[in-house]
């Protein structure tokens, strides 16, 4: 199910919509989505828009994704961007292992219990570093180190908070370049 859409209008008559899909882009998602749209431009069509934007998103293979469609009400033309958010472009990444489940009664829901390299933290925050906000790069890795702890994500079979202490402490130091020195 897609994230409600955010309307912007633009002074210049461009209306751009940001959305969020965590699955497969269909006819009928982007025709809910575009729904309070179709009113006000006459004659844009829905049905093209969800092909193109289902063939554009198909290399991410399910995982999430931020669309961005910008619609010119003169022209009647729109134009569109797809990016993966933080979570999708980690999720491909975890390796499995095993969990306990004598830890987790039947019928509860368990966390994902999966491991990433540290080594793929930094490439993620090398790839999003104009979008997010740190500084250096280990601020943000810091900030795609939040991202794993609210999916219960291990970095190298490690929880992401005590990587994250160590960042901040000192002992695991990541150069601008992307090198991870250990002290």
């Amino acid at each position: 199910m897609p994230i409600k859409p955010v309307i912007e209008e633009l002074p210049d008559g461009t209306s751009i919509v940001h959305c969020c899909f965590d699955k497969r882009i269909t006819y009928s998602r982007i025709t809910n989505v575009l729904a309070p749209l179709q009113s006000k431009y006459k004659g844009f069509s829905v049905l093209a828009l969800g092909q193109k934007l289902n063939a554009t998103s198909a290399p991410y293979g399910g995982t999430r994704v931020w669309i961005r469609i910008y619609i010119d009400k003169e022209r009647k033309m729109s134009s569109y961007t797809v990016e993966q958010t933080t979570s999708g472009k980690i999720q491909p990444e975890i390796i499995p292992y095993h969990r306990d489940r004598s830890l987790y009664p039947k019928g509860t829901p368990r966390p994902h219990h999966g491991s990433v390299p540290l080594e793929t933290i930094v490439r993620v925050a090398l790839e999003k570093r104009d979008e997010l906000l740190g500084q250096t790069l280990s601020d943000c890795v810091v900030c795609i180190l939040g991202t794993c702890k609210a999916n219960g994500v291990h970095i190298s079979r490690m929880p992401a908070r005590e990587i994250e202490e160590q960042i901040l402490d000192g002992k695991i130091q990541i150069l601008d370049n992307g090198e991870i020195l250990r002290i």
